[in-house]
């Protein structure tokens, strides 16, 4: 059984909501805020990590020297100014 973006998102959020709990010698029945229990845990919330990654995947792409082929594609990137060729 394969999982959908929103169900594996999900489920990985609950095994950080899981593992802060560990930490910490809490239950789910105790009710307590998700996003106090990470913070005091200093865990990030997987958006919180998704955010950071898309951040720093987009500083790079803006402040590398190298050049980079993605595959299939004709896109390439630099730091260097773009020139159009025929």
């Amino acid at each position: 059984m394969s999982l959908g973006p929103n169900a594996a998102h999900r489920a990985i959020q609950v095994a950080l909501n899981d593992a802060a709990r560990s930490i910490f010698g809490c239950k789910r029945r105790d009710h307590i805020h998700v996003g106090d229990l990470l913070e005091r845990a200093g865990l990030p919330s997987l958006n919180e990590v998704a955010a950071k990654a898309v951040t720093l995947v987009t500083w790079n792409a803006f402040t590398s020297t190298t050049v980079a082929v993605v595959p299939g594609t004709r896109l390439v990137t630099s730091s260097s100014p773009s020139r159009r060729g025929p």
